[in-house]
């Protein structure tokens, strides 16, 4: 099984003010609420980051780099209580 992108596309996308049209308040709020989730999903991308082992292309078993990652996230989900 291979990542293709997909699952990155599915996330909407927030609405852009123009020069002639302002965003009207729902549309503030959406982006808003858009915004503080993709925030605290970095946040935790750069926290995986930190362990130096999956911040760079992994060489070794699938099964290992599956048992890895799922320890590691397990800590970051101990640390912020999620």
């Amino acid at each position: 099984m291979s990542w293709d992108g997909k699952a990155a596309c599915e996330q909407p996308d927030a609405e852009k003010a123009r020069k002639k049209r302002k965003l009207a308040k729902g549309e503030k709020a959406y982006d808003k609420r858009v915004a503080r989730k993709q925030v605290f999903v970095e946040h935790v991308n750069a926290k995986i980051k930190t362990f130096k082992s999956m911040a760079y292309l992994y060489r070794n078993h699938c099964k290992r780099h599956v048992l890895r990652m799922s320890l590691i996230c397990g800590i970051i989900n101990f640390e912020l209580r999620i």
